[in-house]
C-alpha cells in the first residue's frame, strides 16, 4: 500500500471505535507478524481458501455471530 502499512492499517482500524469490534484475518508478507497488530487469525501464504472460510466460520462462531 503506498501511503501506509498493512500493520500500520490494522493499528489505526482497532483505534477507531466504530471499527474496533470488527474481525480481522491477518496475511503477513513476513513470516511473523509484528507484535503490536491486534489481529484475530493470523494465516500464512499461500493462503488456500479452506482455510479462510474455516477460519472466518471459526471466528464468527466464537463472536456469537
Amino acid at each position: 500500500m503506498p501511503k501506509m502499512s498493512g500493520s500500520a492499517l490494522f493499528q489505526y482500524i482497532r483505534n477507531e471505535p466504530a471499527l474496533s469490534q470488527k474481525i480481522f484475518i491477518l496475511v503477513p508478507a513476513d513470516s511473523s507478524p509484528p507484535a503490536f497488530v491486534q489481529y484475530d487469525c493470523c494465516l500464512r501464504k499461500p493462503v488456500d481458501m479452506a482455510d479462510v472460510f474455516d477460519a472466518m466460520h471459526r471466528l464468527l462462531s466464537v463472536a456469537g455471530r
